[in-house]
């Protein structure tokens, strides 16, 4: 497939760090990777990346972020913002906009982290596989018939169990 782009387009995003669940409170950084061209030859360049960060809620008010350029240039740089601190038992959804010398803006998609809170007393669940119906909690009564409650479960998805995390337990 061949096209031919006749017009200015927006930043692209060629990379964005990922951020995982975390039994951290601290704050978070951002990194992502962003070029302009503009195959018209007008002006190119990335003027700004901005960091929109919501708690526990898709609907909850968006919080902004001017994020800096640590390396690179405008036409290709890395850009880093920091989300602060969140207490345990929060879910972090966040999104970036970049913004050309022209004014054109380009949105990544939106990507979500949670802050683990450990129960104490209750045991841990090591989920290693896939999540029924896209519900971690359906896994526990199918998988481990604990009916939902009594324990915590580690999806695979949120990384390896860390030794801070297995401290927290005494039955794994």
């Amino acid at each position: 497939l061949a096209v031919e782009i006749t017009d200015d387009r927006g930043p692209i995003f060629e990379d964005i760090e990922e951020l995982t669940t975390s039994l951290s409170t601290d704050s978070r950084t951002v990194s992502c990777t962003v070029s302009d061209d503009n195959p018209t030859g007008e002006a190119a360049g990335v003027s700004s990346v901005t960091l929109h960060y919501r708690l526990d809620s898709l609907t909850a008010t968006v919080n902004d972020v001017n994020m800096i350029m640590t390396s690179g240039s405008t036409d290709e740089g890395t850009w880093e913002g920091d989300i602060p601190g969140q207490a345990l038992g929060t879910t972090v959804y966040w999104s970036l906009t970049a913004t050309d010398v022209n004014g054109n803006s380009t949105s990544s998609a939106a990507f979500s982290y949670y802050i683990f809170q450990p129960t104490v007393g209750n045991d841990l669940i090591y989920n290693n596989q896939p999540m029924l119906y896209g519900n971690l909690l359906y896994s526990s009564y199918v998988y481990f018939y604990w009916g939902g409650y009594g324990f915590d479960i580690w999806d695979a998805s949120y990384g390896n169990l860390t030794e801070e995390l297995v401290s927290s337990y005494d039955v794994i």
